[in-house]
C-alpha cells in the first residue's frame, strides 16, 4: 500500500475497487464520486491502469469542498483479492467500509462491499458489486442489482453506522450481515 497523504483525513465516506501500481506509465480513470451525509467531503474512486488500460489497482481519495485532496491511498489487485480485502474507510479507528474480490486485470470481476451498520454490535452489511472494462477501455463500477454503471453514489448514515450506500447497494434489501 502506498500512502500519498496521511490516512487520518479519511472518514466514513469511502468505497472502492481495483488496486496499486506506482509506475510512471500509470493512468487514472475516475470510477465514482461518493458523497455522504456526515460532511461535505467527496470520495473519489479512481482506477489505476497502464497505457493499454489493463487494471493495476485503485486509488481512493478524499477531496474537500475546495477541490483539495485531503488524503489518498492506493491498493493493488492482490490486496483487494486477499481474504480480508482492503479497508477503504476508517472512522474513530474502526474499519467502516471494506472491499474484497478478485478483479481480472483485463475484464474485471465481482467484489463484496462490506460496511459497518452498527458500531455497538459490530455488524457489517454486505452487497455485491462489479468492476467491468468497456469496449473502449474505460472501466466502470456496476451496480450488481440493476446492472447499471455507477458514476455517483451517496453514503447514508445513522447514529450507529451506515444505513445505505445509495447507487451502489440496493435499498430496502435484506443484507447478509457479518462480523469483520
Amino acid at each position: 500500500m502506498k500512502i500519498r497523504k496521511p490516512w487520518l483525513g479519511m472518514t466514513m465516506s469511502a468505497l472502492c475497487f481495483v488496486g496499486l501500481i506506482a509506475e510512471a506509465a500509470t493512468q487514472r480513470q475516475v470510477l465514482v464520486h461518493l458523497s455522504n451525509d456526515r460532511n461535505q467531503d467527496i470520495n473519489v474512486l479512481t482506477g489505476l491502469v497502464d497505457k493499454s488500460t489493463t487494471a493495476k489497482g485503485l486509488e481512493v481519495s478524499v477531496v474537500d469542498q475546495q477541490g483539495q485532496t485531503k488524503s489518498a491511498v492506493e491498493f493493488n489487485l492482490a490486496q483487494i483479492a486477499s481474504p480480508n480485502g482492503v479497508v477503504l474507510a476508517v472512522d474513530s479507528g474502526r474499519p467502516v467500509v471494506l472491499l474484497q474480490g478478485k478483479i481480472d486485470p483485463q475484464s474485471g470481476g465481482h467484489a463484496v462491499l462490506k460496511y459497518l451498520t452498527n458500531v455497538i454490535t459490530g455488524n457489517y452489511a454486505e452487497c455485491q458489486t462489479q468492476v467491468r472494462r468497456g469496449a473502449n477501455g474505460q472501466w466502470h463500477i456496476i451496480n450488481s442489482y440493476t446492472g447499471q454503471p455507477v458514476s455517483r453514489g451517496h453514503i447514508q448514515t445513522w447514529t450507529l453506522g451506515i444505513s445505505a450506500i445509495k447507487g451502489v447497494c440496493p435499498e430496502n434489501f435484506d443484507f447478509a450481515e457479518s462480523e469483520y
